[in-house]
Parts: structure tokens; C-alpha cells; sequence
């Protein structure tokens, strides 16, 4: 009955402080094994979304046929810039429904920056850590492993192993993000320049025997619409791939954009290093597919476990490990 009471404001208050407060007067309730203290990297997070931000700021610039010569994010800042400075006020106007919880700024030079209010980004890092939990509760499942909160934007994960092994860390240590890419065919030569297309990127391997591929920067596909993966072999080849399924949603996407790529080359990104890129050689339609890339069982097992469970909504940073406590029963 106490423990139940411990879940029950817990998960009322979906705060760190209110679980951590509880676990004192309390104790450990099970896990005497070692443990780790993990940090939400919110701040990465902001990061990514300000890049996305900056996008559709120049979608809605054009769409209002106001030109600009740049964009781009950092420092904590969605920015782009104004080939006419004399253009900020309707700039400004345009912009103002795409940003909320932000501050808008003008330069004089024509430099617009958006900024998220610190109010938002102390919701954010809360909201972050709270969504965090459930993830890593899937993916820990198979170890065993137990996630709560520990204290503003930090968790803790106990296990009855003395040791913290390599596949929790591994766990740990993956966003989990899933992209599918379309490829841009570069030459080597100027791939080695660093003359890349523009809006593309660069990205490397996810396993050794694999290649780096010049792909485009903004996704075509991403994973939120794989409702299911699973470890399978190849019935030709017999080599180990991850067999997914796609929601009604993702089937439809899937399809038209299968369909109007066929002959093209797509890669399938985690994490942005690539799993493979295979050539699109008809609509698939039917809503599953393979993706193969030099898995081992263990590591095509442990890849599904994680595909699953869903990507973190922010990267992980190990700030403690703590050895087992040698009083505990």
C-alpha cells in the first residue's frame, strides 16, 4: 500500500522534486544494484527546434514574397537575415504567428532573431524530462532497469547488477532519431572539396563497412510514423534487418514519396549516421519495409528495442555513477 501511494503523487505532481522528496522518507524500495544519474540536455534539444524554427521562417518570408539572404540558428537564436533591412516591419508582422512563446528583434542591419522566453525554456526542460522517463522505462525493460526522476532535469536509473554495463550506457547514449533522407549524388572529388549542394549535409556511417552519404539536410521521412519494428533476416540473403511497419499516416507519406522518386536513392539515418541507402525502385505502398546495414542479432535486437520505445526528445549526459550500497540487504 505505501509503494502504491509513492506511484500515485508521483504521478500526480509529474514534478523531479516531489518523487525525490518521497524516495527519502522512504528508501529504495528495490533496486540495490549500481545506478546512474543522467542530465537532459534540454538546451540541445532548443537547439534542434530553433533550426526547424528558421526554416519555416524563410518558408513564410517567401510564400509573403519578402527576399532574404540567409538563415540559420545558434546562440540560443532563430535567425535570418533581410536583403532589404527596410523590409523588418512587415517581416516582423509575417513572422509574429510562427513565434510564440518567443521574442522577435530587428537589427538595423536586417538581422531578425527569434528567442524563446526563459519562462518557456524552464517549461521545456521540465516537460523534456518528464517525457523522457516512459522512453527509457521501454528500451531499460529487457535489463531490467528502473527510471525516476532526480531532482530539475535529471533522472536516475537503478538496476540489481553491481555493474552498470555497456548496453545500458549504449541505451543511453542514443537518440533513437530515424530519418529517411533522399541522397544527392556528389562526385568524390567534391565531396573531399567540402563542395557540398546546398541544403545538404554530409553524414557518416552508423557501422563500419558502410558508407558516408551526401544527403539532403531536411528529412523526407522520419520514424513518428513506424508503429512497429521487429529483428528479422532476409529470405534471399539471409542476413539480419529490421523489419518495420507503418501507421495509416506514415503508409500514405511513404507511398507518394516512394512513388515520386523511383530510381532515386534514399538513406535511412540514425541519429544522422547512416544505416543504409538503397535504391527506390517502386512505390512502396504496402506500408513495411527492411532496413538492413551490418547488423548483428544482438545489434538488430537491440535496435528495435530502441526503435519501439520511440527517439528521446533530447540527448542524455551521464553526470554520476554510483557503486552498489554494501549495507543494503
Amino acid at each position: 500500500m505505501r509503494t502504491f501511494g509513492i506511484l500515485l503523487v508521483c504521478a500526480t505532481a509529474l514534478f523531479a522534486a516531489a518523487c525525490d522528496q518521497l524516495q527519502q522518507v522512504v528508501g529504495p524500495q528495490e533496486y540495490n544494484g549500481a545506478s546512474l544519474i543522467v542530465e537532459v540536455d534540454a538546451a540541445a534539444a532548443v537547439e534542434r527546434d530553433l533550426e526547424s524554427i528558421s526554416e519555416r521562417m524563410a518558408n513564410a518570408l517567401r510564400e509573403s514574397g519578402i527576399s532574404y539572404s540567409g538563415r540559420g540558428a545558434g546562440e540560443g537564436a532563430a535567425r535570418i537575415r533581410l536583403a532589404d533591412a527596410s523590409e523588418s516591419p512587415r517581416a516582423l508582422e509575417t513572422l509574429a504567428s510562427l513565434t510564440s512563446n518567443m521574442t522577435l528583434t530587428a537589427q538595423p542591419d536586417g538581422l531578425i532573431e527569434a528567442r524563446y522566453t526563459e519562462e518557456y525554456l524552464s517549461q521545456q526542460a521540465e516537460a523534456l524530462t518528464v517525457a523522457t522517463i516512459p522512453i527509457l522505462e521501454r528500451r531499460l525493460a529487457p535489463v531490467r532497469a528502473a527510471v525516476a526522476a532526480h531532482g530539475a532535469g535529471r533522472l536516475i536509473i537503478r538496476t540489481n547488477d553491481p555493474n552498470i554495463g555497456g548496453s545500458v550506457r549504449w541505451i543511453i547514449s542514443q537518440e533513437g532519431r530515424v530519418t529517411f533522407n533522399m541522397v544527392r549524388e556528389v562526385s568524390p572529388d567534391r565531396v573531399s572539396a567540402g563542395l557540398l549542394p546546398p541544403r545538404s549535409q554530409l553524414a557518416q556511417p552508423y557501422f563500419q563497412g558502410t558508407f558516408a552519404e551526401v544527403v539532403d539536410s531536411r528529412p523526407s521521412f522520419t520514424g513518428e510514423n513506424i508503429a512497429n519494428v521487429s529483428p528479422s533476416t532476409d529470405v534471399h540473403t539471409g542476413e539480419f534487418v529490421l523489419s518495420f511497419e507503418l501507421d495509416d499516416e506514415g503508409k500514405r507519406i511513404f507511398c507518394r514519396i516512394t512513388r515520386d522518386h523511383v530510381g532515386e536513392r534514399f538513406a535511412v539515418l540514425l541519429d544522422g549516421k547512416v544505416l543504409t541507402a538503397p535504391r527506390i525502385n517502386e512505390a512502396i505502398c504496402g506500408g513495411t519495409g527492411q532496413i538492413s546495414g551490418n547488423f548483428t542479432a544482438e545489434s538488430a535486437n537491440e535496435l528495435a528495442i530502441m526503435m519501439r520505445a520511440g527517439a528521446l526528445p533530447a540527448p542524455l549526459r551521464i553526470i554520476e555513477e554510483r557503486a552498489p550500497d554494501a549495507s543494503a540487504p
